[in-house]
């Protein structure tokens, strides 16, 4: 299932798909200074391939370890904050 989902993701992207385009607006503190327009290309399809595969991997690595099920749904609950924080700074 991870890498059935990794290759799906990798290959939307490859064909041009799951991906967006992102304008800023750049402002330079100097007043006289003008303001850049950068336009940002997003790879959404990377953060929902990461979503979805890295909670199973760590499923899988608590499981194999014997944690319990209070440290195993911690672990999966940060790593999701973790890769919806990160998303949320890139777009």
């Amino acid at each position: 299932m991870i890498t059935l989902t990794a290759a799906l993701s990798y290959f939307t992207m490859a064909a041009g798909q799951g991906w967006v385009y992102r304008v800023v607006h750049y402002h330079h503190a100097h007043k006289n200074h003008p303001a850049e327009v950068i336009i940002r290309q997003i790879y959404w399809a990377r953060y929902v391939d990461w979503a979805i595969t890295t909670p199973l991997l760590l499923l899988n690595l608590t499981l194999l370890a014997g944690l319990p099920g209070a440290e195993i749904l911690l672990a999966v609950f940060a790593n999701i904050a973790m890769i919806l924080f990160v998303s949320l700074q890139f777009s």
